[in-house]
This record gives structure tokens, sequence and C-alpha cells, in this order.
């Protein structure tokens, strides 16, 4: 995706599940574009860092933390880290999920579990968010 008509300077985004796939990308794109981009993961790894790097070398400020979104208190105390650093949250990019290796023993519980991680990203951040924004995975194909 070209980001050449695309300006975002002077906004901040926070991506979550920003480590691989989908979110690694949007992340990339969104500092690209100018903005200023808070990566999270369930674990922080070597690819976070990575890409966090990656973002610094776009000339963008940058901040990674280690955070499950399905955890309230983690997910409020990063936020208040993150707006304590940059001073405000103006995009929110929903990129968590569960990955599995294959096909799911009990499917129902599997989905269900995978329900609960996109809605509690969605409820427990946008109190703190100008913005948000809901991007599918199927966002960049």
């Amino acid at each position: 995706m070209s980001t050449s008509s695309l300006s975002l300077a002077g906004q901040v985004a926070i991506v979550t599940g920003a480590k691989s796939g989908t979110g690694k990308d949007t992340a990339l794109i969104l500092a690209e574009a100018g903005a200023d981009v808070i990566v999270c993961d369930a674990v922080a790894d070597s690819e976070l860092t990575a890409l966090e790097n990656e973002i610094r070398k776009l000339g963008r400020r940058v901040m990674s933390f280690e955070c499950d979104v399905a955890n309230q208190a983690g997910f409020a105390r990063m936020m208040r880290q993150a707006v304590d650093r940059f001073g405000k949250i103006d995009i929110l990019v929903n990129s968590e999920g569960i990955a599995i290796p294959e096909a799911p023993a009990e499917p129902q519980r599997y989905y269900r579990t995978q329900k609960q991680t996109r809605a509690a990203d969605t409820v427990l951040v946008v109190p703190g968010v100008s913005s948000c924004y809901y991007w599918s995975d199927n966002w960049f194909r």
C-alpha cells in the first residue's frame, strides 16, 4: 500500500497484535504515513523488538509493550504509560488474535475465545482513544 497521499503527522496510534501479520504491516504503514506508534503483543520478544527498531528507523517515536488485551488491568496500565509518554492516543488498531497451528479440538470454544478477545480490545480502550478503527484481518488482501 502506498502511503504517499496519507499524512498522519502528529498522530499517535496503538496497534495491538503488532508482532506479526496484519498488526505488523499496519504499524509500519502508520509509521510510514507519519504517525508515532505504540505496538503491543501478548508476548514481547525479538520480533516485537525488531518492529520497534524498524519504526524508529522511519524517524517515528515508538514504544512497545507486552500486553494481553484481555487483561483489563494490564491494558489500562499500558494506556496510562502511553498517554504519559505521548500525551494522547488518536488511532487504535485492534489486530490481536489467537493463533493456533491446527484445527481446534473444540471449535465453538475457540471461536468464542476469539470473539471475547476482539470484544475486549474494543471495550477496554475506546474511552481513552479519540478515534477507534477496527480493521479486519482481510484489510490487506
